[in-house]
């Protein structure tokens, strides 16, 4: 079995400033004046989980239907393969990791993400 490689500091910097733009587009659409009746959208980020960097949603809800105010969702995923190679997987609404494509840019995967509303939060 291949062993996965590790992903150095600067190389998850330049990742995660790779995408911080997206990032900022993405905060951008968020409802400003929810239906606070349900759970809304307050913030879309990205952090990084071993080699993956993981696009996230933070929603609030303040129905008191739930246990906590706030929870997060993970919605995209992209895994370090190599310096110029990651793979694109999303959340189905199973909870399980669907893979999408593997072996592809950073400039293909940011493309792909931007072109796909799939890849997109739920706003």
């Amino acid at each position: 079995m291949a062993t996965k490689p590790k992903i150095k500091e600067i190389q998850k910097k330049t990742v995660s400033l790779f995408f911080e733009p997206l990032v900022l587009q993405f905060n951008k659409r968020i409802d400003l004046t929810p239906d606070k009746k349900y759970a809304y959208l307050v913030e879309v980020y990205g952090e990084w989980h071993g080699n993956h960097y993981c696009f996230c949603e933070k929603y609030k809800d303040e129905s008191g239907n739930r246990p906590s105010d706030e929870f997060v969702r993970k919605f995209l995923r992209i895994e370090f393969i190599s310096p110029n190679n990651v793979s694109l997987s999303y959340i189905r609404h199973t909870g399980q990791w669907h893979p999408v494509v593997k072996n592809i840019t950073l400039q293909t995967c940011l493309e792909m993400i931007n072109e796909n509303p799939t890849f997109h939060p739920l706003y």
